[in-house]
């Protein structure tokens, strides 16, 4: 049996056991949770939310009718050739397009909204008073989090 945390969608945080030692470990609602090589610093094996391929970019309960900000009508981001050739690399890796690539990314990605909410979460979950105190060593520990990665995000 392996133990499994759960990482973004809306299953973040939870943890499971598994005997599945690859591929897809939860599919709930439009997400299909799978699993990584990475361990967690508790030596966890960790699984990745994506949005189901039929769809992807939508988010339950928006506002836009499904759609990320809209998404529904095509535009345009402008951005160097080096980044659009390695979107193009990255798509075709995954078998899907550049678009559903980017509307992954944009799914999966928390906003500084969710971020703080989750963190809200995590302390109430700990016992823990969120105070400002709290909120900066938080952000503190994740700059430096941060800075042994090479500035990647966390």
């Amino acid at each position: 049996m392996t133990t499994v945390i759960l990482m973004y969608g809306p299953a973040h945080g939870r943890t499971l056991t598994t005997e599945a030692v690859e591929r897809e470990v939860l599919r709930e609602a439009v997400w299909s949770y799978q699993l990584t090589d990475d361990l967690d610093d508790r030596g966890r094996c960790i699984a990745v939310a994506y949005p189901e391929p039929a769809t992807r970019g939508v988010c339950p309960g928006d506002s836009t009718g499904g759609r990320i900000g809209g998404m529904s009508k095509p535009t345009s981001i402008k951005t160097s050739e080096e980044v659009r050739d390695r979107l193009r690399v990255l798509a075709e890796e995954r078998g899907t397009t550049i678009t559903e690539l980017l509307e992954e990314l944009a799914t999966r990605e928390l906003t500084e909204a969710e971020r703080e909410q989750r963190a809200v979460e995590a302390a109430r979950e700990l016992g823990i008073e969120y105070t400002e105190q709290v909120q900066q060593v938080g952000q503190d520990a994740w700059a430096k989090i941060r800075a042994h990665q090479g500035g990647a995000a966390a």
